[in-house]
């Protein structure tokens, strides 16, 4: 069987403080640079721990998880988009679909929002609408290993083999390690 791809890590967005702190003293400064240091720690925090769930098949608990911080922090699409990820891979196909379209409503050209879509159609069996979905989070980050290599799943799924061929050698040169994209080229 085909087995789709998802963002190795979740990409943490950088923390500024705005123009208006640039006045603030020097240790209200400080204070500010901690908490913001503290949540993004809190943030991989919960994403490191949900990904353990994850691998271990305990897909309701990192679902409770990743819900639990979201209610505190509903703009956090790191933790969004490994939401969508455990709805998909729990078979909520009505949830993910849902969470999916409220993000990209949000942030339409956010390269993991876009994987995710691109998995939900293939789980969905819906291929040509995954390839176009793999292909814009390419598109928007080019650097995106996983896109690649979905793209090449969905492809060969697809019966376009030598457009899958490509799509895992890209996904190669991105991430030589990236064994899912050997495998998937050696069987081609």
């Amino acid at each position: 069987g085909f087995s789709i791809s998802a963002a190795p890590r979740a990409p943490l967005t950088r923390l500024s403080m705005p123009d208006t702190v640039k006045n603030m003293t020097g240790t209200v400064k400080l204070a500010l640079a901690l908490v913001l240091a503290l949540s993004s720690a809190a943030l991989a925090g919960v994403i490191e721990d949900g990904r353990k769930m994850e691998s271990d098949g305990r897909l309701t608990e990192a679902r409770t998880l990743y819900e639990a911080h979201l209610k505190s922090s509903p703009d956090d699409l790191a933790v969004k988009v490994r939401l969508i990820h455990v709805l998909i891979d729990s078979k909520e196909l009505s949830a993910a679909e849902t969470a999916v379209n409220a993000g990209l409503a949000r942030v339409p050209e956010d390269a993991p929002l876009l994987n995710e879509l691109g998995r939900l159609r293939f789980v969905q069996g819906r291929f040509t609408e995954a390839v176009a979905a793999f292909r814009a989070s390419g598109d928007r980050d080019p650097k995106f290993s996983d896109a690649a290599y979905n793209l090449g799943v969905a492809l060969q799924q697809a019966g376009k083999e030598d457009e899958a061929r490509d799509a895992y050698r890209r996904a190669l040169d991105l991430n030589p390690r990236f064994t899912k994209a050997l495998n998937g080229l050696a069987v081609l």
